[in-house]
């Protein structure tokens, strides 16, 4: 066992551009503000936010920017405002950091000095006319386009030149963004979600809302634990988050509204937001039909018309109910454009058009089940909300987790062999009561379970024979908590545990935690924390799930939120960036990864697809769509085939290691496959009859051999040779015959060639010839039969030795015959039947004398016809 990583400070990798999450201005939601990015011709690369909010520092990342004489440091970059240098001309009270001096000369807004890597993160002031010289013409405004100019060369002797552009628009401070229906909500909620920026409101500052005038109460928090008010508390930095306002059974419908916010210390913003119908339907994908639900419309409004690329609908224009609900009917395209098309939808009564969007996605059709054993758990054996699982070869178990419960199945069955059903209930050996169950991963080496507790972003540990809790982390543990843990991997070459912190959102730093799987350093506490392996910020890298390629101590994870996947050497925690250009970022990036011989498979929600990449460089080799949302990826390497779970369908895909589609199979919102080595390959969904599925590819046919059918060469008698002609078989095929009689096996006819015997004669012989070959189906084929002929016999004209002469003996020489033949005989004088002269010899006597002697020969033998020959006479008969 190798030495792992040592318990330290996190590991950084460097060179990562950012981007921060800030609120959109005007109507838009609030979203995720990507970065604009921008390198120069030596690979100098620098981001600015794409939403600016107004007032507020503008934040810069960049890489690659190396130079200048200090060797302690970078690149001094000077930030102009404007594309051109003319442009929107102003500096600032800056100072040169290479020389100290002021910059004023330079006619820069700031001055950014780069590490020694070349790496820089800065804030630089927002400009106004007030604090620019020469003054700005005009204030930047919300939703305004503005350019930075990043230049080095001139502040810095040695240094060398280069320029980038940057472009970014200004969001408001405050903004309003809408939801209608949701997780566990109708169709007809909507949400409002305002959020301010820093320096919105006075810290502390109690903020109420009104809609349309009415005033509003607040929801504070998120599920159970959210609570109402009348005020939401603005933030120390003067921020306003985590707090919505709630509308339900229809009680705002689909419109434009105003929203104000007062705070009590007298600040007060107000903006105008669209709410949108709920749009729901009932398939999307390839060569579907189906029904698009609406809901939260005016009452009584026409829909006259709903656009969306590849589909046609039926039955419009059709008119709201006083509930605020409509259906249409239609159709989706075979050959419809996957990915996220814009929906539009037209109203009158009143007048409105609304735009949303909506992903077509592969054709779901379930094919090639028949290939496969699928088995699952009954209604009610596992509970509801199952996650993952995991197969521990050492208890030949499958463990599986399902939020608040915990399970050991039989592989083979899938029967409870142990559980818990609520692991809360339980607790470790220091008191410390279990928490819900997400991500779940098993060390065999220390006979250990692993599970993250998402919602509590912290980790537990489970014995692999009965379940009990080990070491329950808690939020107390500060130096161990895993920020949205979510998937487990034991490396047994450190015998160490990594676990991924997949937090959502594009804020903070990614990073993977590690454990020890054991006692490894000796202090008598096992599992403990030993780091955090760093990933760089989430715009960038947002590690999700996780892969081991043991051989290499290599673990892989893809980002949730770019086209990365970080390579990491388990035993230095080095980090090494791979881009997949096969993954779209526009969207969720990859969620489910697994390894196999040098190639990665990748799932990705964004565009609904395997992606199958080489593991060294990232490069794509195959993009295979799969179906609805796939999530997770697993390779049985046994009958070598890849199972993506497609979590917002009903199917999971099989694919051979090449991406070649095998099958569809039906399994529901399967939210994760894990292969057991075995050939076997587990499924756990989400679907409302939660279960675990086994699934075992059926021995595959072996293939179908090339036959023809035999035919005989030769004359069908008795003693006359046959020879069976195969025909044309698949190469390599190995052939066998059996000569028949009346269809009946001739024992020990055998061979190619057969010489019917006395038995053969009068019945019908035929030969079956037999091919076989390793890896296909054995086959036979009869030749047509042939009815045998007796024998003909061979044979001399017989000779008579000896004197014809009264006293002497003659003897009948037959000669030769075909072997076998049996001889009978009869003597003639002057062609009279010499009665009882029937044996070879006959002594000539009185009455034979002056006649001529002859004798007949008469062949027999059995499956023969009989043949009579006849001798020459003798001279005439003398005294």
């Amino acid at each position: 066992m190798t030495t792992p990583l040592p318990h330290r400070r996190a590991v950084r990798i460097v060179g990562l551009a950012t981007a921060a999450v800030v609120g959109l201005g005007g109507v838009s939601a609030i979203a995720p503000a990507y970065a604009d990015t921008q390198s120069t011709s030596d690979g100098a690369s620098a981001s600015v936010d794409d939403v600016v909010v107004i007032g507020n520092k503008i934040h810069l990342e960049g890489s690659g920017w190396t130079g200048g004489s200090d060797p302690d440091n970078g690149s001094t970059i000077a930030v102009k405002l404007g594309e051109a240098l003319d442009t929107e001309p102003a500096d600032g009270p800056v100072t040169n950091p290479a020389t100290g001096e002021s910059a004023d000369g330079f006619d820069v807004w700031d001055a950014i000095e780069a590490d020694a890597d070349g790496n820089f993160s800065a804030d630089i002031p927002f400009p106004t006319p007030d604090n620019t010289s020469p003054a700005l013409d005009t204030a930047w405004e919300v939703g305004t386009t503005h350019t930075l100019r990043l230049l080095t060369g001139s502040m810095e002797s040695g240094d060398k030149g280069r320029s980038v552009l940057l472009t970014f628009t200004i969001g408001d401070k405050v903004t309003v963004s809408s939801t209608t229906g949701g997780r566990g909500a109708s169709a007809d909620q909507v949400t409002l979600t305002p959020a301010a920026a820093s320096g919105a409101f006075i810290a502390g500052e109690n903020v109420t809302a009104t809609v349309d005038g009415a005033s509003a109460t607040w929801t504070i928090g998120r599920g159970t634990a959210a609570t109402t008010a009348d005020h939401a508390t603005a933030a120390d930095d003067g921020s306003l988050s985590g707090a919505t306002l709630v509308f339900a059974d229809g009680s705002l419908r689909a419109g434009a509204h105003t929203v104000a916010l007062t705070g009590d210390q007298g600040t007060t913003f107000t903006a105008s937001v669209d709410v949108l119908p709920a749009l729901t339907f009932s398939a999307l994908t390839q060569g579907s039909s189906g029904t698009l639900s609406l809901a939260n419309l005016p009452g009584g409004a026409q829909i006259t018309g709903i656009d969306l690329p590849g589909a046609t609908f039926t039955g419009l224009p059709v008119t709201a109910a006083d509930d605020g609900t409509a259906t249409v009917a239609y159709q989706i395209a075979a050959a419809a454009e996957l990915g996220t098309q814009t929906v539009t939808v037209t109203q009158t009564g009143p007048d409105a058009t609304y735009t949303s969007s909506a992903k077509i996605s592969p054709d779901n059709t379930v094919v090639g089940a028949d290939k496969f054993t699928i088995t699952s758990t009954k209604s009610g054996d596992v509970g509801a909300g199952l996650y993952q699982s995991a197969y521990s070869a050492k208890q030949k178990a499958l463990y599986v987790s399902d939020t608040n419960g915990l399970y050991k199945l039989n592989p083979d069955t899938l029967a409870v062999e142990e559980s818990i059903h609520d692991v809360t209930q339980v607790s470790d050996k220091d008191g410390n009561a279990g928490q819900t169950t997400f991500g779940i991963g098993v060390d065999d080496v220390n006979g250990t379970v692993w599970v993250t507790n998402t919602r509590a972003n912290t980790v537990a540990v489970y014995s692999e024979d009965d379940l009990t809790l080990l070491k329950q982390f808690t939020s107390a543990d500060t130096d161990a908590t895993v920020g949205h843990g979510r998937d487990v991997v034991y490396d047994p070459s450190t015998n160490q545990v990594f676990i991924s912190s997949a937090s959502e959102g594009s804020s903070g730093e990614g990073y993977i935690a590690v454990f020890e799987g054991g006692d490894n350093n000796g202090d008598g506490t096992p599992y403990a924390h030993v780091t955090n392996i760093d990933t760089g910020d989430r715009a960038v890298f947002n590690p999700v799930s996780l892969t081991l390629d043991a051989a290499t101590h290599t673990l892989y994870s893809p980002s949730l939120s770019s086209d990365k996947v970080a390579a990491i050497d388990t035993e230095s925690g080095d980090v090494k960036l791979l881009t997949l250009p096969g993954i779209e970022t526009d969207g969720r990036g990859a969620t489910g990864i697994a390894y196999h011989a040098g190639r990665l498979y990748v799932a990705s929600q964004n565009t609904d697809e395997l992606l199958v990449a080489d593991a060294a460089t990232g490069a794509t080799i195959k993009e295979v769509p799969t179906g609805t949302q796939p999530v997770s990826v697993d390779v049985d390497p046994v009958n070598k085939r890849v199972y993506t779970a497609n979590f917002g369908g009903t199917t999971v895909t099989v694919t051979d290691l090449d991406g070649n589609k095998v099958a569809n199979l039906p399994v529901t919102r399967a939210n994760h496959v894990e292969a057991d080595g075995r050939g076997n390959v587990y499924v756990v969904d989400k679907s409302d009859d939660n279960k675990v599925w086994k699934i075992t590819p059926k021995a595959a046919a072996p293939a179908t051999l090339k036959s023809a059918t035999p035919t005989i060469s030769g004359t069908a008698k008795v003693g006359h040779k046959l020879t069976a002609r195969a025909g044309s078989w698949t190469k390599g095929a190995k052939l066998a015959y059996q000569w028949l009689r009346n269809g009946k096996t001739i024992k020990g006819a055998t061979k190619a060639s057969y010489t019917p015997v006395a038995a053969d004669a009068g019945q019908k012989l035929s030969v079956k010839v037999t091919g076989s070959k390793t890896g296909y189906q054995t086959a036979s084929k009869t030749s047509a039969a042939k009815k045998v002929a007796k024998g003909s016999l061979s044979a001399a004209k017989p000779k008579i030795s000896g004197k014809a002469k009264i006293g002497k003996k003659l003897t009948a020489k037959p000669g030769k015959w075909t072997a076998g033949t049996k001889f009978h005989y009869q003597w003639f004088a002057n062609g009279t039947k010499i009665k009882g002269a029937t044996k070879a010899a006959l002594k000539v006597i009185k009455k034979f004398k002056g006649k001529k002697l002859v004798v007949k020969v008469t062949g027999t033998k059995a499956g023969y016809t009989t043949l009579v020959k006849a001798s020459a006479p003798t001279a005439k008969v003398k005294r």
